[in-house]
């Protein structure tokens, strides 16, 4: 079990890549290095603990949570309002479940003792997740799941744009229609598939988020860097 503050925290997270970035992890972009090493940059304060209990049973297994001092006794998963996902266990364990096992037995032996820990937003379906809340319960904690947000798509391989749209209702074709024709006379749509690219798109969209109803970005860089 470590305890690091946010800069060593930083250097933790680039020694360590290799197993934040194993293969055995859910393909997630907010689970590896990459991801951990940009939020805590961009967003930890100095008064953070980075918390990482970590096991070697069968391979290398972490999970990295941190305490703010306001806060004593609350750890929260190194995610917020950017992630989308959030995976909890970094490993390289054949044995996935009993890498949970031996983290959770590290988390629930600090003192004093955590009184919450928010895994959020965790996928309601993954094995992980099972274990989390089954590793967490067998450790005395009390476990409540919460409905975060949901996914919504259309499986729509195969289907033609023009019959998806014939099937919409009348007030959906003559929106997408105005708004069609407003957009196309304003100006372009333009995709960016390059790293060369994002400077002038962030730019781009900087201008669109400034003009909008929404509130100025907490942390400015952090969509920018992360892009």
């Amino acid at each position: 079990m470590k305890s690091l503050t946010p800069a060593q925290a930083l250097e933790f997270v680039r020694e360590y890549a290799v197993v934040l970035d194993a293969v055995a992890n859910p393909t997630n972009p907010f689970a590896g290095s990459e991801w951990m090493a940009h939020f805590i940059e961009q967003v930890a304060q100095d008064d953070w603990t980075v918390v990482v209990p970590n096991v070697g049973a069968d391979g290398e297994s972490l999970m990295l949570i941190y305490e703010r001092t306001g806060a004593p006794g609350r750890y929260s998963a190194l995610a917020n309002y950017y992630a989308s996902l959030v995976s909890p266990l970094c490993s390289t364990a054949v044995d996935r479940r009993a890498a949970v096992f031996g983290l959770v037995k590290q988390l629930a032996g600090v003192r004093p003792r955590p009184a919450t820990v928010n895994f959020a937003p965790l996928d309601a379906q993954a094995q992980d997740t099972a274990a989390l809340a089954d590793a967490m319960t067998d450790q005395g904690f009390y476990v409540r799941r919460y409905f975060c947000f949901g996914n919504w798509y259309l499986p729509c391989e195969g289907t033609k744009f023009a019959a998806y749209m014939a099937q919409r209702d009348s007030q959906v074709r003559n929106t997408y229609a105005r708004k069609s024709k407003k957009f196309l006379a304003a100006g372009k749509l333009q995709i960016a598939t390059s790293l060369d690219e994002v400077e002038s798109a962030m730019d781009a969209y900087g201008l669109v988020y400034a003009k909008s109803w929404k509130q100025p970005e907490p942390y400015p860089d952090f969509v920018r860097g992360w892009a």
